[in-house]
């Protein structure tokens, strides 16, 4: 009896055991199921999928900037985006890096004041980082900058959540005033594959700019956004984000493809008019009046993060990709308990039924069911965005060779 049973534990025990690793960060049962993602969402629907008018990114690229980049822009140049925006009425306008200017006159700066002014809902970015304290001086507290308001309801353990001392970059202190709504986009030690919607800094839970632009597109207020860290963060009646214990949200590199983009240069030529205009409109897409315009940095020095599918993007990139999967729902989620012990099960039967048809061949046949199931995942994954991992399917296979191997000798 002991000899029929030994097999079934063995293999139970194994998937179990990788299973509770692969929930577990940097271990190898957790960085195989992170390559498998890649790979799927690398390849899965691979065909050209229209852009979404819901989000334009407007880029601060190197026609804009030129060889080397010259940074940062004048105030000019930030009021004529914002006037360019006037006319097109898009319900949300964010700008990414902190909104800083050399000295300029003040005239330029009275523009870009009054332009940010009809802007109904405007957020800008802001940079968390680590101060250093000195050390000859006892509970020295950092409180040089006023934060932006933070959320009020939020369930979970919070020390998981990456947390950040104070405000090293903001925007320029006149902006600010104008515009409340101030944003972290740090994408901090997040993997390439996930994008940070929650930040801690001096006791406060922030949303970053992601998380801020779903919400001010909303129409909602702190009371209406409820977070359970390791589910999901509930955004009023409308949208509900899964998130992992730290914030973070898995991210569809698909939703990168579906951007609509132009250059600053581009959107200012298309707004003047004239026949240039005309003809520039023929290829790109204008910000649809409901959406959300982002204006960020894609220059070459910036595009050093990179991609699932091994390419490089810029930081605003990231976040420009997390907008759109808020705003077209395409999240990325995992079996929850139930479904996580329906294929652990699975698998076992599997592996089981494999030894009791052949054991000569049962190294094989696991191998092929392996790839049976690896395609299974990808369609799935393609068609209802459900990521099933391959550590435990991987491990039953491997189990399963090597006990044909101990049950040949017995």
């Amino acid at each position: 009896m002991t000899a029929r049973f030994w097999p079934i534990l063995a293999l139970i025990l194994l998937s179990t055991l990788v299973l509770r690793e692969s929930g577990r960060e940097e271990t190898l049962p957790a960085r195989l199921d992170a390559a498998f993602l890649d790979w799927i969402a690398a390849n899965a629907h691979a065909q050209s999928v229209a852009p979404d008018p819901t989000l334009t990114l407007v880029e601060l690229n190197d026609t804009v900037l030129g060889t080397p980049a010259k940074w940062p822009l004048p105030a000019l140049d930030y009021a004529l985006f914002l006037q360019a925006l006037e006319s097109l009425q898009p319900a949300v306008v964010a700008i990414e890096p902190p909104l800083v200017f050399p000295p300029a006159q003040a005239e330029q700066e009275r523009m870009l004041a009054n332009r940010a002014l009809t802007i109904p809902k405007l957020v800008l970015g802001c940079t968390l980082g680590r101060t250093a304290l000195s050390a000859d001086v006892e509970n020295e507290t950092v409180a040089t900058t006023t934060l932006p308001p933070g959320l009020r309801d939020v369930r979970g353990d919070l020390t998981l959540i990456p947390e950040y001392d104070d405000i090293i970059a903001r925007p320029a202190p006149d902006l600010a005033a104008l515009a409340p709504e101030l944003a972290p986009v740090n994408l901090g030690d997040a993997p390439p594959r996930a994008v940070p919607l929650l930040v801690r800094c001096r006791g406060r839970v922030l949303p970053t700019l992601v998380l801020r632009v779903a919400i001010q597109q909303q129409q909602l207020t702190a009371d209406r956004v409820i977070v359970w860290l390791g589910s999901h963060i509930q955004l009023g009646d409308a949208r509900r984000i899964p998130i992992d214990e730290a914030g973070r949200m898995l991210l569809d590199t698909r939703s990168a493809r579906r951007i609509s983009r132009l250059g600053l240069d581009e959107l200012l030529l298309v707004t003047a008019g004239g026949e240039a205009a005309k003809a520039l409109e023929k290829r790109i897409a204008l910000p649809a009046r409901a959406g959300v315009v982002l204006l960020g940095r894609t220059d070459a020095a910036l595009r050093r993060l990179r991609w699932p599918d091994g390419t490089a993007g810029a930081p605003v990139e990231w976040l420009a990709a997390g907008i759109a999967a808020i705003q077209r729902g395409d999240f990325i989620v995992r079996p929850g308990i139930g479904g996580t012990l329906v294929l652990l099960a699975a698998s076992v039967i599997g592996g089981l039924w494999i030894l009791t048809r052949s054991r000569s061949a049962a190294l094989p046949c696991a191998l092929l069911a392996l790839a049976l199931y690896a395609i299974t995942a990808s369609l799935v994954f393609g068609q209802m965005r459900l990521w099933l991992p391959l550590s435990v399917p991987a491990a039953v296979a491997i189990g399963t060779g090597l006990l044909r191997t101990v049950l040949r000798n017995v």
